[in-house]
């Protein structure tokens, strides 16, 4: 879907965190931006538009009987954010929360 700046953009994910692990970080990766929590929603405003972040239920993926990770579906919409502001906000959300290897 392409992004506009009067239409819908959506994108789902699934994080490797918890959910209390996902909020308790909420602050530092929204640091630049002004937002509002609201059971599973999260409202940030950006640019004249906003983007909110519905969290759903926290599951895990299993690999064997002793190693398990956390999964958590996210989704992202965004409502009358320019391309370019969504792009930044996108790749910022997507930094603050990577799980880099070694």
């Amino acid at each position: 879907m392409e992004p506009s700046l009067t239409g819908l953009f959506g994108l789902n994910r699934e994080m490797g965190y918890t959910r209390r692990e996902f909020f308790a970080k909420l602050p530092a990766a929204l640091s630049d931006y002004a937002f509002a929590v609201n059971d599973d929603v999260v409202t940030i405003k950006v640019g004249t538009g906003e983007v909110k972040l519905h969290v759903g239920v926290e599951s895990e993926r299993r690999l064997s009987a002793l190693v398990s990770f956390p999964v958590l579906p996210v989704t992202i919409e965004c409502t009358d954010v320019d391309p370019s502001s969504q792009a930044n906000f996108i790749r910022r959300f997507e930094t603050a929360y990577f799980k880099g290897l070694g």
